[in-house]
């Protein structure tokens, strides 16, 4: 911009360019200032992302090659993928790939895509649940202090505090269900930062990083699946895995993702 800037100077009269940068850069002249790199908007995001975001506006992801410096291969992939789950279909009229009513719902979602899908063709009987899960990471290990003062001075493992009770025998996927359904509890009670700050310590957990899988659990429910995010909740805190968890299970395996 400020290279642009110096070219303009003097084309019609004689003129001066003021370079408004720090005091440093200035001392070091202009030919201390080096254009920067063109970075593709979509340069940081998954080929899947990519060509979800393109359709969204109608856009064939094939033919674009400035937004986004990915192997023409593995958009190509992506494309095969996508169709298959049902979320794109080319459309010969336009000649270009559009966003299935699947694929609409699915890029709503601030999630990935497996994950996305594994939330939008849920049945509502088990949608608390499997909302729940979607809203933590891979594993549930992070959400445990490394290291917990107790009572008489000695040292111990976050995780060895955890509520056995809460650990569903048949999946750990159930496990973060329970996890979620007692936070929400605990946070629930008219002293909300201390309950959930007093229920994570019992448990040798971290408040902050249960409090994100909280806030991810809102963005999914009324941003992405358009529900009321405090009867969602009321699901959820009387969701029970014992009786529910089966089904849970049975519609994971069903999925193609």
């Amino acid at each position: 911009g400020a290279i642009q800037r110096r070219g303009r100077i003097g084309r019609t009269k004689p003129g001066v360019c003021t370079l408004a940068t720090e005091f440093r850069d200035i001392e070091k002249g202009w030919n201390a200032i080096k254009p920067e790199e063109l970075v593709p908007p979509l340069s940081k995001m998954s080929p899947d992302h990519v060509v979800m975001a393109c359709a969204q506006y109608e856009v064939d992801a094939r033919g674009i090659d400035i937004l986004s410096d990915l192997p023409a291969v593995d958009i190509e992939h992506s494309v095969k993928r996508l169709k298959w789950l049902n979320l794109i279909y080319e459309d010969d009229v336009d000649n270009t790939l559009k966003l299935t009513v699947l694929g609409k719902k699915v890029n709503a979602l601030p999630l990935d895509i497996d994950i996305g899908v594994m939330v939008a063709q849920c049945p509502d009987e088990i949608l608390p649940g499997v909302v729940a899960i979607a809203s933590f990471d891979k594993g549930i290990f992070n959400l445990f202090k490394s290291k917990v003062m107790m009572i008489d001075k000695t040292e111990a493992k976050g995780y060895t505090l955890f509520d056995q009770t809460l650990v569903h025998p048949k999946s750990m996927l159930l496990t973060k269900i329970n996890i979620l359904r007692e936070a929400l509890k605990a946070r629930a009670d008219d002293n909300e930062d201390e309950t959930l700050n007093g229920w994570a310590d019992t448990n040798g957990m971290w408040a902050e990083k249960l409090r994100k899988v909280m806030f991810k659990f809102y963005q999914i429910t009324p941003r992405g699946l358009r529900k009321n995010e405090r009867m969602m909740r009321d699901k959820l805190k009387a969701f029970d895995t014992n009786e529910m968890g089966d089904a849970v299970i049975a519609y994971l395996r069903s999925l193609k993702v």
